[in-house]
This record gives structure tokens, sequence and C-alpha cells, in this order.
């Protein structure tokens, strides 16, 4: 059954900006709206992606990145998938890669799903992977084995960064993943399933977001991402063995550290800082009694090792605690994922009790990302969010990529009017989680870990994003 959607959509709320910004955000998300219900509609009616099914078939999964040619090839000796063109999940194969040998082979039935991304990311994992891998087992035989691509040119550490997070997030997936390395010639003895989405070329001209943008981005529905959503609010409710932190208010800091190598999108120290005291001052003001964390994705002296990289864990048991987090545009945001939601976030129609504020670029910030103004938000990657109530404030003309700065006026006019509205710590705690049927899952518990690796490594762990590698459930 598909998780219902249609009914939730919210448009973010843009906070604290000129007219012209207004409108032209307002249509970009009433289209992106559209978009998502026209596309929910072809996923209801199975034409929003084909199984495709190739026999006996050569796979090649290529060495890719966010900015490279990640199209894939499959085929057999009379039939390859796709046409190669641009923004297409796959391509015919080129003579170099028809004359390649067999270097690993699979048992059929097998399926695949192709992304951009060759090594671990934890956001890009959740919000760009998992939905169509979620997709393509429900849509392929009960028996398929399903086909994940590994980094077999990384370091050896980081060799195994997906399949350990996949295990720690979703065992029965993990049991039926076959992990092959990419960039070597998969020989299937069987049938081969491919995941194939339809989007119509006249995507390019259209203002949505999520239909603009060539790849992988135009298959963040809304109800594929509830698969992964439900899937963490189900690793949550077999956390709640736990007893619950201390309800949280929380700034995601986002400024390069010796641990934490950023892509650029970055405060400085001192605009870090005021906006740190900012929220601090507005809580006293409130009469808050949150506690105050502020999340830069390194384990602090609370943890067993201070200084080094959050594990997966960790951040759940942060976030589950978060009332309100507000922060800029970047990974650590996919950490939404384990806020809270109020009770019937299992029909995927809650009515929202925690509070998101993202900074993201607006028309006077174009120079801060690629794609702006307005469209590098999580409110989209995560598919609207519907459990938690999503408000936009735009970086100043001021920002670029190297140097981020937000109006501190218009932070503290916003957090006012979230603080005034977001119930104080005194209410009950939902017992959503709780409720949930048929729990199971990993202990979140701390355990001992074996000594951290060498910091080079760490660091290459988590180049990204927040988080490169979880707790091994115990």
């Amino acid at each position: 059954r598909e998780p219902v959607v249609t009914a939730c959509f919210r448009p973010p709320v843009l906070q604290c900006s000129g007219p012209g910004d207004r409108d032209a955000f307002g249509n970009m998300s009433q289209n992106t709206i559209a978009n998502w219900m026209q596309q929910e509609r072809r996923l209801a009616a199975g034409s929003f992606a084909t199984l495709t099914v190739v026999h006996h078939a050569r796979l090649f999964l290529p060495r890719r990145s966010h900015s490279s040619d990640w199209a894939a090839t499959a085929y057999n000796d009379t039939f390859s998938a796709g046409r190669g063109r641009a923004g297409d999940y796959w391509r015919p194969p080129t003579q170099v890669e028809r004359s390649m040998p067999c270097a690993q082979h699979v048992r059929g039935p097998a399926a695949v799903w192709n992304t951009w991304q060759s090594d671990f990311n934890y956001a890009h994992f959740l919000h760009d992977h998992l939905p169509m891998i979620y997709w393509l087992r429900e849509h392929s035989p009960p028996d398929a084995r399903v086909i994940i691509g590994t980094c077999a040119w990384c370091a050896p550490a980081l060799q195994n960064r997906t399949k350990e997070f996949l295990e720690w997030f979703d065992p029965p997936l993990a049991a039926r993943v076959e992990w092959l390395a990419m960039e070597s010639m998969i020989c299937v003895d069987g049938d081969l399933h491919l995941a194939v989405p339809h989007f119509s070329v006249k995507r390019v001209a259209d203002p949505s977001f999520q239909t603009r943008i060539s790849g992988p981005y135009t298959v963040q529905l809304p109800s594929l991402i509830a698969r992964v959503s439900h899937t963490a609010m189900r690793l949550h409710a077999a956390s709640t063995r736990e007893v619950d932190t201390w309800p949280s208010v929380i700034y995601y800091s986002r400024r390069a550290s010796s641990i934490v190598a950023l892509q650029g999108r970055v405060f400085s120290a001192h605009h870090d800082e005021a906006i740190q005291h900012l929220i601090m001052s507005r809580m006293k003001h409130w009469s808050r009694g949150e506690r105050f964390v502020v999340f830069d994705g390194v384990q602090t002296k609370e943890h067993p090792h201070p200084g080094y990289p959050m594990t997966a864990a960790q951040q759940l048991r942060l976030f589950r605690s978060a009332r309100i987090l507000i922060g800029p545009h970047g990974s650590g945001l996919v950490n939404v994922l384990w806020m809270r939601p109020a009770g019937g976030a299992e029909s995927g129609c809650p009515n929202p009790t925690r509070s998101v504020l993202e900074f993201v670029c607006g028309q006077g910030s174009k120079r801060v990302q690629a794609d702006c103004p307005y469209t590098r938000s999580f409110y989209y990657l995560l598919g609207s969010a519907p459990w938690v109530s999503w408000s936009s404030l735009l970086y100043s003309s001021q920002s670029s990529t190297s140097s981020l700065k937000v109006d501190l006026g218009d932070i503290r006019t916003t957090i006012d009017g979230m603080f005034k509205n977001t119930p104080t710590v005194t209410e009950d705690l939902p017992a959503h989680w709780s409720m949930l049927p048929g729990v199971i899952g990993p202990k979140l518990t701390e355990e001992e870990e074996e000594e951290p690796s060498d910091m080079v490594i760490l660091r290459e762990r988590s180049r990204y994003s927040m988080l490169m590698y979880p707790e091994t459930p115990s």
C-alpha cells in the first residue's frame, strides 16, 4: 500500500523577505507541489518508472561523482538499456565495455538502481538513493538480490561504509543486497531488473526544482521519501526502550573545522557565534526550557570519542529530542528525518509540533550555490517533510560560496515567532513512536568502540557531510 501523502502538502513559509522574493518563492513551491501531485498520480498508476528486464545481463557501474557522468550500462547480445541522452540513468555500452571480461558474477534474479554517487554520503544516500531502492525492492521478484555498487578504489576503511550504514538502518533490506564493486564488469546469471524512471525532456523548461534539474533529484517524491522516513520512524520506535533525552533547540553550525571538511557554503567564526548568541538570548527572553545544542557533526565530551565524527545512532539520539532546528542548507539537515512527528505521522498526515528554519539562497544571493535561488532546500529533498513545520530565511546579498551571511534582525524576528508558537517543554511527548506495531531494531545504546582510526581517514569519512560511519548494533 502506498503511503498517504497527497493531502499533506504544506508549502514552506518564507520569512522576512520582500514582495519579489515572496512571489517567486511561492510560485516555485506551488509549481513543485503541482509537479509532485502529477508524479504521484503517475507513480500510483505505474507509469512513473518501468522495471526493465535484461536476460543474462552484463552490468557496468561507473565511477562517478556529483558533477560527472553517472549513467551506467546494462546489456546483453541483443539489447541495451537507455539511449545515453543527457540526464538518462542508463546508456549503451562503449566498445571498451563490450570487450571487458566478467570480473564478478551474481545469480539472478537480481535488481539494480543506478544513482550518481559512488562513495558513501550519509545525507545523499538517504534522500537520493534509498527512495528508489525501496521502490525497486517492492516491484522486483521477492527473491531478487538488490545490487548496490561499492567503492573499490576507496581506502580500505571506507569501502564498506554504505554496507555498514544499511545494516544499521534497515537490516532486512541489507540482507537482500548483493554488494558488488563498481568499475568492473558484473555478469548476471539470470534476469536483471532495472529501475528506469520516465521523465519528459520538457522538465528542463519547467520552473519546478523537481523537474528543472536533470538527474536523480527528480525521484524525491513525497511517497518515495515516505518509505525512508517511515523506516526512520521504526528505528526511532526501537530506541524508545531508552529514556528520552532533554528536549532541545538545535543550531546546525556550518563552519570548517579540523574534522569536518565542508564543500564551501560556510559561516565565518564571528558570524556563526553571533547567531548562536542570538538564539540563546531569545530562548532566555521567551523562558524556553529546552537545552541549546550546537551541532557540527563532531562528538562532544558526552560521547565516547570527543572531537571525532558523530555516529548515526548519536545523531538519531540528538535529533529526536529537537523541538526546533535552525541552520543553513547542508547535509546536516537530513537529520530532520529523526525529529519526532506528532501523532498521525504513520499515515503521512501529521499536525506538526516540531519546527525547522533553514537558511537558503534567494534572488540576491544566487552566488551561494548552483541552481539558486530557492531551489537548494531540504524541504524539497525530503519530499516536503510533512512531519515538521518548515520555514525558510534567505541569505543576505553579501553571501557567496565561501562566506554565508544572514541578517541577524531577520533571524531574531523569525525565531521569536517560532518560540511564541511552539509549545513549551511541559507538553507531554507524543506516544506515536511506541504505538507502532511490530517494531524491531537495534538497541541505540553506547557501545565501546575500537580506537579511532587515523585522523586522515576520519576526515575522509566526513568530507561530504556530518557523518560517515554508524555504530554496530549490539
